[in-house]
């Protein structure tokens, strides 16, 4: 799906901290057609002071106005996360938005990193011929990313069954070389060889 056509949003609510006296915590919680991650905004309150309709807090006291403020510039920044996305032609997804906000690595802990680390650790530990087959398979992997997922990098969190369908059916259809096709044995080596690397995580 492109990303014109997603549905998204970014809304806060409420749950009780029993850690807290059972105040309420304020989360912020992004949906990209339909998967929503959450994030702890680290402010609390009570049901009182919550406006739970328009997911704000109440009132116009100067710590209701200075919490608003706090959510509103919170939203804003995943809001111009998702602009800078679309515009460089890159995939929005819930846990991208949520990863960019929050400031982590995205680097250390994407698909092709993993590979990399498995590919650069057995070097010494896998015949010649097996480590140029699972070079191979990272090719298939970035050339994957590249065109079907729009460079967008894939965090080892999103990694699910739809994923490995996908790389399935997308390799099938576009092989490293034209001239040289893959066929039902070695299109099933490179998933395999996808899949014993995912396990390592």
């Amino acid at each position: 799906m492109s990303n014109e056509n997603k549905t998204f949003s970014v809304i806060f609510i409420t749950k009780n901290d029993k850690e807290k006296n059972n105040l309420l915590s304020v989360y912020m919680r992004i949906t990209v057609d339909g998967s929503r991650k959450e994030i702890s905004m680290k402010q609390w309150g009570t049901k009182d002071q919550w406006n739970f309709q328009k997911g704000l807090a109440k009132g116009n006291s100067k710590t209701a106005n200075d919490l608003n403020l706090f959510l509103e510039r919170a939203r804003g920044k995943v809001l111009n996360d998702s602009k800078e996305l679309l515009l460089n032609n890159h995939r929005i997804t819930s846990e991208v938005l949520k990863r960019k906000f929050l400031g982590l690595d995205e680097n250390s802990k994407t698909l092709l990193e993993l590979i990399d680390y498995h590919n650069e650790n057995m070097q010494h530990t896998l015949s010649r011929g097996t480590l140029k087959n699972y070079k191979s398979t990272r090719r298939y992997v970035e050339k994957f990313i590249r065109e079907h997922k729009r460079s967008a990098p894939v965090y080892l969190s999103e990694l699910n069954y739809q994923f490995v369908v996908e790389f399935e059916n997308f390799i099938r259809l576009h092989p490293l070389k034209e001239s040289d096709p893959l066929h039902n044995n070695g299109l099933m080596k490179h998933i395999e060889r996808l899949k014993k690397i995912t396990s390592l995580v």
